[in-house]
């Protein structure tokens, strides 16, 4: 510090008005992204940008960074945070198999692309890290004072079961005469 003011006294403001300026320029370069939901949906337009949130918490997890540096530190070649960050969005975007993940992830505004072949080699490594993977989760949940990562609510209302007798303690209707559809 001291050899750089010697050569510029005035080196420290300069940075500091580089870093105003840079500030000013991404401030600058924001914007917002306008989606007609009325409009009829091609299919082909990256619409999607609900998987933000998702990634969002899998990145505040610090899941991300975790399988990068166990990408690095094993030397696999495939990228499986990349792989899992996919899997894990799609899974409340747009549930379905793993294939479907794959070819609808185009979909996700500026999402991940990861082949199929690399998905299911993912899944390999991600076995052997299963524990720890959901270890570092509960820890980070558990250290964040942030309240949105301690509840989450998932709608599961397109899952349900019918029931083809009359249950004694049934609390949805006492005239459904067994033929209730139950969310779970």
């Amino acid at each position: 510090m001291a050899d750089l003011l010697a050569d510029d006294p005035d080196a420290l403001d300069k940075i500091r008005a580089d870093l105003v300026k840079a500030d000013a320029d991404r401030a600058g370069r924001r914007g917002t992204l306008d989606y007609d939901t009325a409009a009829p949906h091609d299919g082909l337009s990256a619409a999607n940008t609900g998987w933000w949130l998702v990634d969002a918490v899998f990145k505040a997890l610090g899941l991300d960074s975790y399988l990068r540096r166990q990408r690095r530190e094993r030397g696999w070649l495939i990228d499986v945070a990349a792989a899992c960050r996919l899997l894990v969005a799609q899974r409340v975007v747009d549930p379905g198999s793993k294939r479907r993940a794959v070819l609808t992830g185009p979909g996700l505004l500026e999402g991940p692309n990861v082949e199929l072949a690399h998905v299911y080699q993912a899944l390999d490594h991600l076995a052997l890290l299963a524990g720890k993977v959901q270890g570092k989760a509960r820890r980070m949940v558990d250290q964040t004072s942030k309240p949105a990562h301690q509840v989450v609510f998932y709608d599961v209302t397109n899952y349900f079961f019918a029931i083809d007798q009359a249950d004694a303690d049934c609390r949805v209707s006492p005239s459904c005469r067994g033929l209730c559809l139950v969310g779970l």
